[in-house]
């Protein structure tokens, strides 16, 4: 089998993912035999197919299309040192400082009240969203 007909083979065979033949056939409007020449490499799709097939996976995702979305970016985690864990406590102490700041300009509770305005409110989402941004360098 050439090279590209392994590549095509099994990128058909994975969009297929848990669906039989006939199944996934039935879903991309192509014949059986059709799919079964592309993942056995004995046929190639042209362009226009290759698109139709994937078109369709995307219009109708099957489970294994959600698990292969979900392996793709699955994050890889490693140890903080010292350093790092000391500046993602200052960042998200001085985040929460800021907001406990916001409830007291607006007298509000902060355990429950909402804010006293749009604009403190937009202020703590745009503080909490500084504060992951900033955790989310650090830890990179």
């Amino acid at each position: 089998m050439v090279e590209n007909h392994k590549n095509v083979a099994l990128r058909v065979r994975t969009l297929r993912g848990d669906m039989t033949q006939q199944e996934f056939a039935d879903r991309v409007g192509i014949s059986r035999s059709s799919i079964a020449n592309y993942e056995t490499g004995r046929a190639l799709p042209c362009a226009y197919k290759l698109q139709k097939i994937e078109d369709a996976v995307r219009a109708f995702p099957s489970s294994s299309d959600t698990r292969a979305a979900n392996n793709s970016t699955r994050q890889t985690w490693r140890v903080l040192s010292e350093a790092e864990k000391a500046r993602v406590d200052a960042v998200q102490e001085l985040g929460a400082t800021f907001i406990g700041l916001c409830h007291e300009i607006g007298g509000t509770d902060p355990d429950g009240e909402r804010l006293a305005s749009r604009d403190l409110s937009l202020a703590v989402t745009h503080v909490e969203d500084a504060v992951m941004r900033a955790v989310r360098h650090i830890t990179k």
